[in-house]
């Protein structure tokens, strides 16, 4: 296996995705080429750094407001008629 084909293959296994090749041929490249093996390293950890920096949003994101919550804010901030009026 070459560089470039094991560096396709680590970027499919990082993302879950199917790998262009064989995941043997592709560690047994990884146990050979240091350089690949330090990419994969430098891979791994942007991945995980990425995945913690994702904002974690609960069921119901982007449905409206967040729950617990009125839409408006609170009651004694919401403009009234007579407020309005004047």
């Amino acid at each position: 296996m070459d560089c470039e084909t094991c560096r396709e293959a680590l970027s499919a296994r990082l993302d879950g995705e199917a790998e262009p090749g064989p995941a043997a041929e592709v560690d047994a490249h990884l146990g050979q080429c240091a350089a690949c093996t330090r990419r994969r390293t430098r891979a791994q950890a942007l991945t995980r750094t990425a995945r913690a920096d994702e904002p974690h949003h609960g069921p119901g994101h982007g449905d409206g407001p967040p729950q617990g919550r009125r839409r408006g804010g609170p009651r004694h901030l919401r403009p009234t008629a007579h407020r309005r009026a004047a």
